[in-house]
């Protein structure tokens, strides 16, 4: 049986606290969850009528420079694998992967470039494989991107 969180609770945790919690099996109250019950499951613990914590996204990098890499990376789990996990740029799709297992990372390097400088969304779409309608979740980051800055050579002389 899995221990249920209040949405209020989690509002006042700490990103650390909320990990914490998906750790230990906490799910959150009130949201059913949207696989389908006409699916055979091998994974007996990832079976429940909520949504796990673990559909929650951390955001580890909020700011960068022209030429930094920002590493996407998702590990689908609790639907029906195989799944299908797509990385966006804005509305630019950067990869596609298929036929990816369940509790399979994949892992996407984007180096940023001087057309990216502002605010730019990464975002992640996972679709499951579920025979009757394929299930999926959306998960996304806010990145503000600036120029990277040359500290310049003065090339002072006094003779």
């Amino acid at each position: 049986m899995n221990k249920v969180l209040t949405l209020e609770r989690l509002k006042e945790m700490s990103q650390e606290e909320i990990i914490n919690a998906y750790r230990n099996g906490y799910v959150l109250e009130g949201i059913e969850r949207a696989g389908c019950s006409s699916c055979e499951r091998t994974n007996k613990e990832s079976m429940s009528n909520k949504h796990p914590i673990s559909s929650l996204v951390t955001c580890t990098k909020t700011s960068g420079v022209v030429g930094n890499v920002v590493t996407l990376k998702s590990t689908p789990t609790t639907g029906t694998a195989p799944y299908t996990v797509k990385f966006w740029k804005d509305t630019t799709l950067l990869t596609t992967f298929t036929n990816v297992p369940e509790n399979t990372l994949k892992t996407y390097n984007y180096t940023l470039v001087a057309a990216d400088i502002g605010s730019r969304i990464f975002k992640v779409d996972i679709a499951d494989s579920c025979a009757s309608t394929a299930k999926t979740c959306a998960e996304q980051c806010t990145v503000t991107v600036t120029a990277a800055c040359v500290t310049p050579v003065c090339n002072f002389i006094l003779e």
